[in-house]
C-alpha cells in the first residue's frame, strides 16, 4: 500500500509528459509540412478562343487550377523594385480549361517558370510556366505557356518587390488575365481569359486529424503499457 502514492505520481507525471510530446510533435509535425511550399488555386473565365483551337475550347467554358512554389525562392534580380523568383517545385502547375486538363510536369528550377513581382509602374504579378508545360495537342498544336497576369497602373497595390506568401487581391488589379499558348512550331495561338479568383490552399482538417490521431493513439498505448507494468 505504501508504495500506490509513488506509482500515481509516476503515472501522473508520466501521462503529463506523454501529453506534452504529442502537443510538441504535432505542432511541429504541422510547421514541417507547410514550412517551404505554398500553393495558390485560382479560376477564370474564357474570354478569346483562336479559331484553329476553337474545336477544343470555347468562351462558355471556365478555368481552374493551382500553382505551387517555393517560399525561400531567392529574388534573381538586382533591381530593387522588381523581383524575379524560381518556382523551383516540380510538378508546379496544374490546370483545367473545360474538360482540357495540363500542367507543368517535371522539375521546375528554372529561370523559365517563374513569378515575377513589379513595385513600379504599374504594379505587376506574374507568373509564368513555359518550361515542361504538358497537355494534349490540339490538332497540329502544342502547349508551350501558361501564364497569369495581373497589372495595376496606380502602383497602389505593393510597398516592395518581396515574393507574396498570400494571394495579393485581385479587386486590386484593373487587370487580370491569364494564358495559354500553343504552337506548332510555326505559329502560336492562344485561349485567353479574365482571372476571377487567387486563393491560398490550406491543408485538409482530415489529413491533420490522421497526423495527430496516430500520435495520440502511440501515446496512450505507451501509457496503458507503463500503467499494466506498474500493477
Amino acid at each position: 500500500m505504501r508504495e500506490s502514492a509513488p506509482r500515481e505520481g509516476n503515472n501522473l507525471m508520466t501521462t503529463r509528459i506523454l501529453f506534452a510530446t504529442v502537443v510538441l510533435s504535432v505542432a511541429a509535425w504541422i510547421s514541417s509540412a507547410n514550412a517551404d511550399s505554398v500553393t495558390f488555386n485560382f479560376t477564370g473565365t474564357v474570354n478569346t478562343v483562336a479559331a484553329p483551337l476553337a474545336g477544343t475550347f470555347n468562351t462558355t467554358q471556365s478555368l481552374s487550377g493551382s500553382f505551387t512554389f517555393d517560399s525561400n525562392s531567392a529574388d534573381l534580380q538586382i533591381d530593387p523594385n522588381i523581383g524575379l523568383y524560381r518556382v523551383v517545385v516540380p510538378n508546379s502547375l496544374s490546370f483545367s480549361i473545360g474538360s482540357y486538363s495540363g500542367g507543368q510536369v517535371g522539375p521546375s528550377n528554372s529561370d523559365l517558370n517563374v513569378i515575377y513581382i513589379q513595385n513600379d509602374n504599374p504594379d505587376q504579378y506574374t507568373g509564368d510556366w513555359v518550361n515542361s508545360i504538358s497537355g494534349p495537342a490540339v490538332g497540329s498544336y502544342n502547349p508551350i505557356e501558361f501564364f497569369i497576369d495581373l497589372t495595376e497602373p496606380s502602383n497602389a497595390v505593393f510597398s516592395n518587390d518581396a515574393l507574396p506568401l498570400l494571394p495579393p487581391s485581385l479587386a486590386a488589379f484593373s487587370n487580370r488575365r491569364w494564358g495559354l499558348l500553343f504552337t506548332n512550331e510555326i505559329d502560336v495561338m492562344r485561349v485567353e481569359g479574365t482571372l476571377t479568383s487567387l486563393t491560398v490552399a490550406t491543408p485538409e482538417p482530415t489529413t491533420f486529424l490522421l497526423g495527430g490521431t496516430g500520435l495520440v493513439g502511440f501515446a496512450l498505448a505507451y501509457w496503458r503499457g507503463r500503467r499494466r507494468a506498474s500493477h
